[in-house]
């Protein structure tokens, strides 16, 4: 019994969640502008879902393709970080800087050099 409680007790809270998003957007009149409810969100996800799916799937794609790159490039790296003192003693301080900065500053600046689209 307390297994299925455990199991079941994030689909309540996510549940929950939403049920007061929806009955507080109503009684407080939040415009649908600053903050739409669960229900206008779903009714607008079903209205435009011809031209959501092909984006997501796009999407999906461009992230995936994005992901496993980026893990044969950091494998490649690290292996090279690792096996040569050389390649540590060089690329190490690029990489504390790197890491430095936040990732959500770059977007801007790679959308500016790259551009939009899946190929960048």
């Amino acid at each position: 019994m307390k297994k299925a409680f455990d199991n079941s007790l994030p689909v309540l809270v996510i549940v929950s969640v939403f049920v007061v998003w929806e009955i507080a957007g109503l009684i407080f009149r939040i415009d649908e502008f600053i903050l739409p409810r669960p229900t206008v969100i779903f009714a607008a996800l079903l209205k435009w879902q011809s031209a959501i799916w092909p984006n997501a799937w796009q999407t999906l794609f461009t992230t995936l393709i994005g992901f496993g790159l980026a893990i044969i490039a950091g494998l490649i790296l690290g292996l090279l970080i690792g096996y040569f003192k050389w390649i540590y003693n060089a690329l190490y301080p690029l990489l504390i800087g790197f890491n430095s900065i936040p990732k959500a500053a770059l977007v801007p600046v790679l959308v500016i050099w790259f551009g939009i689209g899946t190929i960048p």
